[in-house]
């Protein structure tokens, strides 16, 4: 704590020695008080966040990970033989929604269920998970060895590489290559690995603006680039996995059939009878991902259809390269995972509500149970 708030010091400083030099003789001492303003506010955010970053840093007892044990009571668990199942993604295998910054640190930061994946919970209001799926399916057909389920995902995470303080050291953002690293890390590597990233790459307007507008060629120079990280960061993967072992990349997100149930959300939030309960989050998607304003939102669906051109490219030349290793490409997400009002958060109309999640586990299962029965 005492080495961030250090940091925040700094950075204030920074900031105010910013703000004068800003402050010439051609603006009036008005402007330069309102650039001062803004910089005490920024400041005192940032030592709010400093304060949730700590709390964070020191709450992380629910594990992103969870084991799945046959239901007979005399088999010693220290020697059962275990299946490793990781899943690697981004923001959509989580729990995140966006909220306040507070609220949204804290839920990075902390190791949470409640997601697609992990959840164990027994009330009726959460997330029908992955593993409360795995764990029902392994009892009816009684297996003889554990399951351990990891999750690796995070809110945030790219495929082409984004470095920053605040991305990798404040929220965790970690990225395809470090999710990668975590698994090169284990002393026992996964058996079936899920990869489901990449959605945060996909904004076609990101960087542009009215005077300098993305051209098709710089288009173009993106998706080769996104799709060349993306057969590095899958070849690393496969060259670490024993003989044997899968890969199944999930085809990016349709969000044709988001916008559809966001589109409804919007019209609540815009009408004139609107709730102001009702997704008081749903604007701040558009300064994150310029592509969500709904005039130019074909072009960001046009874009994932390019991005996933672009995954099947890499997974397959990645299979050519490691015969030894499975990697298939799976349609499972993209195809069926269609969208109704209340699969869309109520915060930011966004991500996945309980429900969306839900449905998304379901899918993931169907895809890969038949996976997991090969390896019991």
């Amino acid at each position: 704590m005492k080495s961030f708030k250090g940091t925040a010091m700094k950075f204030k400083y920074a900031l105010l020695l910013v703000a004068f030099s800003l402050g010439t003789h051609q603006e009036s001492q008005a402007n330069c008080r309102s650039k001062l303003k803004k910089v005490v506010i920024g400041t005192l955010g940032t030592l709010g966040l400093g304060a949730g970053y700590a709390a964070a840093e020191n709450f992380q007892t629910e594990p992103n990970s969870l084991k799945i044990f046959p239901k007979a009571k005399t088999v010693d668990r220290n020697k059962m033989e275990t299946i490793l199942v990781t899943f690697i993604g981004d923001s959509l295998f989580t729990s995140f929604e966006l909220a306040s910054p507070i609220f949204n640190l804290w839920d990075l930061r902390t190791k949470q269920f409640n997601s697609p994946i992990l959840d164990n919970s027994d009330s009726p209001d959460s997330v029908q998970s992955f593993s409360e799926l795995m764990q029902t399916w392994s009892e009816e057909i009684g297996t003889s060895k554990a399951i351990e389920l990891v999750n690796l995902s995070r809110g945030g995470a790219h495929v082409l590489p984004v470095k920053s303080f605040f991305r990798q050291k404040v929220i965790k953002s970690y990225n395809f290559d470090q999710q990668v690293d975590s698994i090169l890390e284990m002393k026992t590597k996964p058996n079936l690995v899920g990869v489901w990233i990449g959605h945060n790459d996909t904004d076609w307007l990101e960087n542009s603006n009215s005077v300098f507008p993305l051209t098709k060629e710089l288009l173009s120079q993106r998706e080769f680039l996104f799709g060349k990280e993306f057969e590095n960061q899958l070849s690393r993967l496969s060259k670490s996995l024993s003989p044997g072992a899968e890969i199944v990349v999930f085809k990016l997100l349709d969000f044709r059939k988001n916008f559809k149930a966001r589109a409804t959300a919007e019209q609540i939030y815009f009408g004139k009878d609107r709730n102001s309960s009702s997704y008081p989050y749903l604007e701040e998607c558009y300064s994150l991902c310029k592509g969500y304003f709904p005039e130019v939102r074909e072009g960001l669906a046009q874009s994932v259809d390019r991005f996933n051109l672009q995954i099947d490219k890499a997974a397959l030349k990645v299979q050519l390269e490691s015969p030894k290793i499975k990697v298939t490409v799976s349609e499972n997400i993209y195809i069926e995972m269609d969208y109704a009002l209340e699969d869309i958060s109520n915060l930011d109309a966004w991500h996945f509500s309980v429900k969306g999640r839900s449905k998304l586990a379901k899918i993931v299962f169907d895809a890969l149970v038949p996976k997991v029965q090969k390896l019991l």
